[in-house]
């Protein structure tokens, strides 16, 4: 039970470890979704849709 019990320690400081990390990485993605979302909006798309071959 020990042992047991010191694994899960081991493991939560390796997540209390991890979690700066993850967040960084979510805060970056949020403000590169953010801009690509505002550049969406504004610019005129650059890829043109085809139109669906008839059948």
């Amino acid at each position: 039970m020990k042992q047991t019990i010191a694994n899960k320690n081991e493991e939560l400081a390796q997540l209390r470890q991890d979690v700066p990390a993850l967040v960084r990485a979510l805060n970056q993605l949020t403000a590169e979704n953010e801009e690509l979302r505002q550049h969406q909006q504004l610019a005129s798309p650059r890829v043109i849709p085809l139109r669906a071959r008839a059948k």
